[in-house]
This record gives C-alpha cells, structure tokens and sequence, in this order.
C-alpha cells in the first residue's frame, strides 16, 4: 500500500512539472509570436510591440494579415472585426514603433464603451449655415470681350434681394448629425500601456460652401437656358463672375473637420509626454503673464 501512494505521488509531480513547462512555453510563444526575440518591448495592440523596428513590424503586418485580424491594402493597414473596418498606423520615431493610432472609430468605438465602460458617442450638429450680407458686392454692368468689344450685361445681373443689417446672420437650420465625443480626450490608463481615445476639430475648406443670391434667382436661371446665357455662363463662361460681385446676399455652409483616433502607446511613454505638455502649458502662461505685465508697465512708462 505504501508503495502505491509513492507511485501516485511521483505521477502527480510529473503531471504538475509537465503543465507547468507547458504553461511556460505557451507564454514564451506568445510573447515572441511576432519572432521578434531581439528587440522585444511593451506590448501595445495586436502583436506590435514597442521599439519594432520598420522591418518587424511589417513582418508583424504578414503575420497578422495570415490570421485575419488586419488587412493591407495600398500600403495601408486596417483593423478587422466582425463589422468593422478600422484603418491603422504605426508612428515611428528615429525607425523605432512609439505608438499605433486607429483612425476612423465610430464603428468600433461601442466595443470600447462595453469593455471599458466610457461614455457613448452622442449625436451633435457641426454644421453652422447662414446667410450673410456679401463683402464682395460690387455691382458691374459692362464688361469688355475678347474682342474688346463693350458688353452691356443683361438686367438678370441686377439682384432685388434685400440686404440685412450690417453684422448681422440670418441662421438657418440645419439638421445634419455628427457623432462624436463626450469629451475631447478620454484616458485608459492599464498597467504597462494608456489607450487615449481623442478628437479634434479644425477648419474644413473641402467641407465647407459657398453661394450667392443672384446664383439662385429666377432671372439668372432663365438667362442660363437661352443661347447666349450657355455661352457666356458655361464652366469657363466670362459672365459666371458677375454673379459673385453683383449678389447682395451669400449663403454660407460651413463643416468643421473632425478627427477622431485611439491612440496605444506604453505607459510611461504617455505620462513622459503629458508632463513635457504640462511643463510647455505652463510656461507659456508664466510668459503671457509676463507680456501682459510688461505692457501694462510700458503704459506707465511712456
């Protein structure tokens, strides 16, 4: 009996040593499943660590593409779910990985709401449309041809809009939704990396337009159908400007650009760059400070 527990107690040793190497193993592969044994770092999304260098990444980016989880399309990378397509970027600084950046996150964005718990997008309107007195009037009614010939404009060109009062818009409503974010910037800070979830807006030149009041009178519409009309206000038609400078009025629509993006970066990276950005704020308020100080001795002083 004695030497029946002994055999059983030296079967279970070898179960525990043999799961144990196992467990082991396992970790060391996936650790090292992107072959980058020389260079490994924090782990920030995927498979792609930090401090990869071009050539591993995109030995990371074949890996990845094998198993489905990404695409390359173009020399573009994007992100793969069920639903989603999420376009992703390496930023490399000095030929070193420093972050991956997802652009495009509206799809995929709940599936961080239901990990992490962050607020939902909310749906809020960008779009500023408004009608304004024209700062380009400047009414012409004779021009001269590539003949050099004198051309009297037709009476289409004289606009009957009524002007506003100076400095004032007439807004308009406009029911066009953008998603976007609770708050600019939201911060997931985990053990070795921070997940920074942003937007920003800017200015839009693309998104924004133009028009103006003659552009969408009757007379000028009618004027457009006749012969001369398609002549002279076809795509490169020498009367198309005259309606700029003789409008009163101009119709305004303007669409900020929005960016939004999920920024990986290992930890101690981003507390190292947020203080650097703390540092860089203070500093420069210590210098407005300073500037309205001075000038406010110059008033004493001339």
């Amino acid at each position: 009996m004695k030497v029946l527990y002994i055999l059983f107690f030296i079967i279970l040793i070898a179960c525990n040593s043999k799961e144990t190497n196992l467990k082991n193993k396992t970790a060391i592969i996936d650790s090292i499943s992107t072959d980058n044994t020389n260079s490994l770092g924090t782990k920030l999304f995927l498979d792609f660590r930090k401090n990869m260098s071009p050539e591993e990444y995109f030995k990371c980016v074949n890996n990845l593409v094998q198993q489905k989880k990404i695409s390359s399309e173009s020399g573009s990378q994007y992100y793969l779910t069920g639903d989603c397509k999420t376009f992703l970027k390496p930023v490399f600084e000095n030929n070193i990985l420093k972050r991956i950046e997802l652009g495009g996150i509206e799809c995929i964005y709940p599936q961080y709401v239901k990990k992490y718990g962050i607020p939902n997008m909310i749906s809020k309107n960008l779009t500023e449309e408004y009608i304004e007195n024209n700062p380009d009037y400047n009414p012409q009614f004779f021009y001269v041809d590539e003949k050099k010939q004198t051309i009297k404009l037709p009476s289409a060109f004289t606009d009957n809009a009524q002007k506003i009062k100076p400095g004032e818009k007439i807004l308009l409503q406009n029911n066009q939704m953008t998603k976007v974010l609770v708050k600019d910037k939201i911060e997931i800070l985990r053990d070795s990396i921070a997940i920074i979830i942003e937007q920003e807006f800017s200015e839009n030149p693309i998104g924004n337009f133009e028009s103006y009041s003659l552009s969408e009178s009757p007379e000028i519409l009618e004027y457009q159908k006749s012969e001369i009309g398609k002549k002279n206000m076809g795509m490169f038609g020498i009367e198309n400007k005259f309606i700029q400078s003789n409008s009163k009025l101009k119709h305004v629509i303007r669409n900020p650009f929005l960016l939004t993006k999920i920024i990986y970066i290992a930890r101690e990276d981003y507390v190292t760059e947020k203080q650097k950005s703390d540092t860089n704020e203070k500093l420069q308020q210590v210098k407005e400070k300073e500037k309205v100080k001075r000038n406010s001795n110059v008033t004493n002083e001339i």
